[in-house]
Order: structure tokens, then C-alpha cells, then sequence
């Protein structure tokens, strides 16, 4: 609304674009929620630790994965099957305390990403899988928490129903139970 009419009226059809997107995310979190509870908890993993859903690259379980996201070794106690859901369809809902997204303005650029550091010469964020960014405070003319996750959108619409629910069932089931965690090192032999 305080844009002028010109703005609003060329933005217009980007804006019904990402209306009918939410649109169609909400209606298959809808349809989707009464599977809930029918997924395959080893099927789950295989997509977890797999290369379609790549999950493992940005969260860690047990002691593999990035760490990028979140840890989800415990995810199943805390998070609810529908809140997964929710997080895998719409990764921008919400934020884990220190993972909330954001972005840096310099003259010469604009980055988003989660603060790995920070001191009072310097920013450092993470802004993809094993990508860093170094920012002088002196460079930076804003920073401010930002709306859009690090997480990418769409990961669901890569997955059939079936494998988001398995995937959903194998999140759901971590508690820390080490028969379904990745094999743990162990780090205390010479």
C-alpha cells in the first residue's frame, strides 16, 4: 500500500503467482495430514541419508550430517508429525532459536544466511552448504532478521506422497534411540 499504483499493479501477477503457490502447499499439508502415521521408518531414513530428499547435507542425526540446519537427533520428541510436515512444505513458518535467517545489506551486495559469528568487526554467515561469508561491519549498511528460510522451498514437491510421509515417520521416530541413528563413531580409541 505504499507503493505507488504502478508498482502494485505490475507486481500484481507475481503476487497472485506466490498466492496460488501457498494455495497449493496448504491443500497438500491438507490432504497429506490424515497419512500421517502410515510411513515407513526405514524408507524415511533411506530418503533421509538418500540423494533425493538430501537431507543429511544440511542436518545432522546421530553424528552424520551438515550442520547447516538444525540437529534432529531429537526432533521426534519435540515436533509433533503434522509440525514436520508443516516444515518440510512450508520451511519459512518458522525458526529454530539460532537458525532464524538473515540478511546483511552492503553497498556492494545483499546476503542472507544464519550468523555462524559475529564480533564487533566482523559477521559471519552461512549462506548454503559449506559456504560461508565473511562481512566487515563496516561494510554493512543493514542487518535484520529475514522472512525466507535457508532451507529451500519445494523440497516436498520432489517427493511423492508416499516418500514425504515415509520421511515425515522416519523424523517423527528419532529419540535418540541409537538403532536409528547412523552408525556413531567412536572417538574416545587412540
Amino acid at each position: 500500500s505504499s507503493f505507488p499504483p504502478s508498482v502494485a499493479t505490475t507486481a500484481a501477477p507475481l503476487r497472485a503467482q506466490v498466492e496460488a503457490e501457498n494455495a497449493a502447499r496448504v491443500e497438500r499439508l491438507l490432504a497429506l495430514e490424515p497419512l500421517l502415521g502410515t510411513g515407513d521408518v526405514g524408507r524415511g531414513r533411506r530418503l533421509y541419508f538418500g540423494d533425493v530428499a538430501n537431507c543429511h547435507t544440511c542436518h545432522t542425526v546421530g553424528e552424520e550430517g551438515g550442520l547447516l540446519g538444525p540437529d534432529l537427533t531429537t526432533i521426534g520428541t519435540v515436533r509433533s508429525a503434522h509440525d514436520l510436515l508443516e516444515a518440510i512444505i512450508f520451511p519459512s513458518a518458522s525458526f529454530v532459536p539460532g537458525y532464524e535467517p538473515y540478511r546483511v545489506d552492503t553497498e556492494e551486495d545483499i546476503f542472507s544466511g544464519n550468523i555462524l559469528a559475529q564480533d564487533e568487526e566482523t559477521v559471519t554467515l552461512a549462506t548454503g552448504v559449506n559456504a560461508e561469508t565473511l562481512i566487515s561491519r563496516s561494510e554493512i549498511l543493514s542487518m535484520q532478521p529475514h522472512t525466507v528460510s535457508i532451507m529451500p522451498e519445494g523440497l516436498d514437491a520432489a517427493l511423492t506422497e508416499t516418500e514425504l510421509i515415509d520421511l515425515v515417520t522416519f523424523l517423527q521416530s528419532l529419540n535418540d534411540e541409537h538403532w536409528l541413528l547412523p552408525e556413531r563413531r567412536d572417538t574416545a580409541q587412540p
